[in-house]
């Protein structure tokens, strides 16, 4: 119960984690998926209804975020490895679990991957090939795995030639530990991979090396396809699982019989995770100062209150937009959070080969059955790589007022445009004209 207790506290100090959920970002309902998906597997002992169940927590992942492909594919490598190592005689039966297991994944994949294709043209449906950056192979995509890692688990190589506790807590720690493991070696190897009151360790160790190769592999091969840069947050979902292993070993060092000088073991471990808490703790304070200097949410609540025709223009914007006529807005996900009202907004250039000039902007106005734009200055950032599909934007960012466009509040917090066939009484939605504009 105390390994149990220890590693669900690791969890909970893990600073990208919490950053996610203020955020509202996917990662942690997915995490959770992941890892219902991996407890199904690990507890299933030849159950097939938890080879299913494991199946559609694995499908659940793929549709929440398309990084749950990688999870499928690990488990296609876990399941090959694992009929690999099972009896002959045993092997017909693992093939029918495994296909319990992997067929419903494996069609949510193929069915996300048709509908990109035919969307976008593109089997990942983003980020595409339109941003320009400079290739990332070999020691470039090292760089990018480092600083993606680094921020994460607040550690980096700057500590060690700054001489920093956490780092030189951590690397002391791990050498201890090394020093112990390779002395009891020949004992803990020899240990059954099955304890009557645990999981599978050999069937979890497989899973996740499986993941942990395959999400490594994966986003190196799309750092050197599109934009050449990882983030922590793609990493978040394979904490669990390596959590649950390392404690899984810790409690089989701590309780393996005939196994030497565990006071070494023990000085180790509380060094090692003294600085790992230490580095999580710099994340967390990081995080925090980071999300209280974004102006950004600020510039948005500057830009909703504005005052406009004897009201702000949040309260305006409340009684005018609607499902029929949803607003054309920058900084679309977030102002939806502040006004809970139907938001369109343009795609970056990372994602789409789109590029969203005056004519594009209309097509989509009439798609949609838009009838306001509005531009938060504080909000778009000029020049910068995934806004270089947007020439309407830029100009407005300028000072340049769209031809098709009626200006109807102009501050240094907003720009509010109103589109023109709207102001002369034209149709606000294609389907109004008998046009199929929105293919």
């Amino acid at each position: 119960p105390l390994v149990t207790l220890a590693g669900t506290l690791v969890w909970y100090v893990q600073g990208t984690a919490w950053a996610n959920v203020v955020i509202g970002r996917t990662e942690t309902l997915f995490t959770l998926l992941v890892f219902l998906a991996a407890v199904a597997i690990l507890t299933a002992q030849r159950r097939l209804h938890r080879y299913l169940m494991a199946g559609a927590f694995a499908s659940a992942a793929v549709l929440v975020r398309y990084q749950g492909i990688f999870f499928v594919i690990a488990l296609g490598l876990w399941s090959a490895w694992t009929l690999w190592r099972v009896p002959v005689q045993e092997r017909m039966r693992f093939i029918g679990r495994a296909t319990a297991l992997l067929s419903l994944p494996c069609l949510t994949t193929a069915f996300l991957v048709v509908r990109n294709l035919a969307l976008v043209g593109s089997p990942g449906g983003g980020p595409v090939d339109t941003a320009h950056h400079l290739p990332a192979h070999g020691i470039g995509v090292l760089r990018s795995a480092y600083w993606a890692l680094s921020p994460s688990l607040g550690l980096s190589l700057d500590g060690l030639s700054g001489f920093r506790w956490p780092e030189y807590a951590v690397v002391t720690g791990a050498l201890l530990l090394a020093v112990w493991i390779v002395r009891n070696r020949a004992t803990w190897r020899a240990a059954p991979a099955r304890t009557p009151d645990g999981p599978d360790r050999a069937a979890l160790h497989r899973l996740l090396v499986a993941y942990v190769a395959v999400t490594f592999a994966a986003l190196g091969f799309l750092a050197t396809r599109s934009t050449g840069y990882m983030e922590g947050r793609f990493f978040v979902s394979l904490v669990p699982l390596v959590v649950v292993a390392w404690f899984v070993a810790i409690h089989h060092w701590l309780t393996g019989p005939g196994l030497r000088r565990k006071g070494v073991l023990v000085a180790g471990l509380l060094v090692l995770h003294a600085g790992l808490l230490a580095g999580q703790v710099a994340v967390i304070r990081e995080r925090l100062q980071t999300m209280h200097e974004d102006v950004r949410m600020e510039a948005l609540r500057n830009a909703l209150a504005e005052p406009f025709e004897g009201t702000s223009l949040g309260q305006f914007l409340a009684r005018q937009v609607t499902m029929q006529s949803p607003l054309l807005a920058t900084g679309g996900q977030q102002l939806w959070l502040l006004l809970q009202l139907p938001i369109v907004e343009t795609t970056p250039a990372g994602f789409t080969r789109r590029v969203f000039d005056e004519a594009e902007i209309n097509r989509i106005g009439r798609c949609y059955g838009i009838r306001y734009l509005m531009f938060v200055p504080g909000w778009f950032r000029p020049g910068r790589l995934e806004n270089q599909n947007q020439p309407l934007l830029e100009a407005i960012a300028r000072g340049d007022d769209p031809e098709s466009m009626t200006l109807r509040l102009r501050t240094p917090n907003v720009a509010f445009y109103e589109f023109a066939r709207a102001v002369n009484g034209g149709a606000l939605n294609a389907q109004d004209t008998g046009h199929h504009e929105c293919n």
